[in-house]
């Protein structure tokens, strides 16, 4: 992925990241972002989220959880994004109890701390 020694950083990583999943290709997005932690390049709240995002727009909760629990291992924070997600995925999936219960916890640990709240119920 290098050429002429200029080194991929985390916003190339989040970039292709997103192309990947905007295109439907959800298992090399994660391949890739097992390449990212590899070279030690640290993924962000934005590289997760974008994945975990994708999963939940495809009904795959499952997954998104597990991007959830891979963030949550590696130090990653939840945001409010992450929980909109999850919530906005949930309510797909005609869960509306998981994706209340989402939203007790967003609201008890204080992720609505920027004004951008939940829509999505």
């Amino acid at each position: 992925m290098t050429v002429v020694d200029i080194e991929p950083d985390v916003v190339t990583y989040n970039s292709l990241i997103h192309a990947l999943c905007a295109s439907g290709r959800r298992r090399e997005a994660e391949v890739l972002l097992g390449k990212m932690t590899e070279r030690n390049i640290t993924p962000d709240s934005h590289t997760y989220n974008t994945l975990l995002d994708a999963y939940c727009k495809d009904g795959k909760i499952s997954k998104a959880k597990h991007v959830l629990g891979f963030m949550v291992r590696r130090g990653g924070e939840p945001n409010n994004v992450t929980f909109n997600s999850l919530i906005d995925g949930n309510c797909l999936q005609d869960r509306a109890d998981d994706a209340h219960d989402l939203f007790d916890l967003m609201v008890e640990r204080d992720y609505t701390q920027s004004r951008v709240c939940s829509y999505t119920m």
